[in-house]
């Protein structure tokens, strides 16, 4: 009963300040729920992957995920363990082709804002064109173990 009464409230106040009637604002509403509803299935359709399985903590891979690249300097990923439930630094390791790459890694705060954002970065020495799969693991602050795998491709220039 108590929301009832806050949105007509609310509706009352928006009539008021904006001169329109009731009708034109519940109009206006219900265009403004059914545009957050498209763009939402839009999203889904343009990165289906995006939305539900990527960690919240992981800001940016490289190379990208299922990208085709002529060299590769570094494999690894950005990212903000400020977010969702958090992370622990310590915890943090990169696998290259399921090897545990941790130790050549370099794990540093990155030059953007803001200052909790980490990078966890290797230098491959890829000989022969190939696809390769890469995965950054580590624990939240609960001691649940979260990662995430993608892979890329390393083919010579074409001529």
């Amino acid at each position: 009963m108590l929301i009832i009464n806050l949105k007509r409230l609310v509706l009352t106040l928006v009539c008021l300040v904006t001169g329109l009637g009731i009708v034109s604002v519940l109009k206006l509403e219900t265009k403004a729920q059914t545009l957050t509803n498209s763009m939402t299935q839009r999203a889904k359709l343009v990165e289906p992957n995006r939305i539900d399985t990527y960690p919240p903590q992981l800001l940016k891979l490289f190379p990208p995920e299922e990208s085709t690249q002529s060299y590769v300097q570094s494999i690894g990923a950005n990212l903000n363990f400020r977010l969702g439930e958090g992370g622990d630094l310590g915890t943090l390791h990169l696998f290259v082709d399921g090897v545990d790459v941790t130790p050549q890694a370099r794990i540093a705060n990155t030059r953007d804002s803001p200052s909790s954002n980490v990078e966890i970065s290797y230098t491959p020495n890829f000989s022969e064109p190939a696809s390769h799969c890469a995965e950054v693991r580590f624990q939240t602050l609960e001691g649940k173990t979260i990662s995430h795998n993608w892979c890329f491709s390393v083919e010579p220039p074409s001529l």
